[in-house]
């Protein structure tokens, strides 16, 4: 159980039976101007909590966080994407936004036990009386690791197979390099409370799946040129000086990738937010 004194739907202890699901997505951001919005993926999958949003007993709320500040975000109707607008002067140049949803009650009303619930948690005569700004339902957190390089071209996913096994970089997918993880370390990345922490080991997977896709691209193995990640890689390359061809004519030293020079251009396409988090954590006290 997951410590309420009523039935809420929640990511783990969940008073729902597992094909009750609420969870969301990042799916991409967009700069503009002044703004950055956020598209976010939502699966509700319960009939339960879609009745009291369509009766407005019940609302979504998105709660985000930045190293500066939270917002909520009211949203009355289900819907399966979900634009975010935070303004650009609440995100640090290098940070980690975590988000969050939640299904709120907007009004009284009682909560009884339906068939979605696990009843030998409460009993099947369960019943309640909500106040408006209870909670009904918690989704899993979704972070993006957001800096002033256009990096929404990378996602993390998680597999079974690679439990042990630490990360690995794919470029297969037309849209974005995927950094593979184990299903266990994306849920405790995805649950770090420490933004310090996470800012960090950010910076850290976007710089090794960079390292490894200038690698890729140096050795011209295979041609990525079609696919929309590379259009966008090769935008966040432009920031350094080098357009991908002059890099390509620099990263080849006698027949061998010049790892130094690699490393120098991935630490500048990410701003060298490897070197500026861990001095923004020390001199924050961490």
């Amino acid at each position: 159980m997951n410590g309420y004194p009523y039935p809420v739907l929640t990511e783990f202890d969940s008073a729902y039976k597992s094909t009750a699901v609420f969870n969301i997505e990042f799916l991409k951001y967009v700069y503009n101007e002044d703004k950055v919005i956020l598209t976010i993926g939502c699966a509700l999958d319960s009939e339960t909590l879609k009745k009291h949003i369509q009766d407005r007993n019940a609302e979504l709320v998105i709660k985000t966080v930045t190293g500066i500040r939270s917002h909520l975000f009211h949203i009355e109707d289900i819907c399966d994407s979900i634009d975010i607008e935070i303004n650009s002067e609440d995100i640090r140049a290098n940070d980690t936004i975590t988000l969050t949803a939640y299904v709120v009650t907007k009004n009284s009303f009682e909560l009884t036990v339906t068939d979605e619930m696990i009843e030998e948690y409460f009993g099947s005569n369960f019943s309640i009386l909500l106040k408006k700004g209870d909670i009904l339902a918690i989704s899993n957190n979704e972070k993006l690791n957001y800096n002033t390089t256009t990096n929404d071209f990378i996602m993390i996913s998680s597999s079974e197979e690679m439990t042990g096994k630490g990360i690995r970089i794919s470029l297969k997918d037309d849209n974005h390099i995927y950094v593979l993880v184990s299903p266990e370390f994306k849920r405790a990345y995805a649950t770090l409370n420490n933004p310090k922490i996470s800012t960090m080991l950010g910076s850290h997977l976007v710089f090794e799946a960079f390292v490894y896709t200038l690698v890729e691209i140096a050795q011209d193995k295979e041609d990525h040129s079609n696919k929309e990640w590379y259009r966008l890689f090769t935008q966040a390359l432009e920031i350094t000086g080098d357009d991908i061809d002059s890099f390509k004519a620099s990263a080849i030293d006698d027949h061998s990738v010049d790892m130094t020079y690699i490393f120098k251009i991935a630490q500048e396409m990410i701003n060298n937010s490897l070197e500026t988090t861990v001095i923004t954590v020390k001199e924050n006290g961490g």
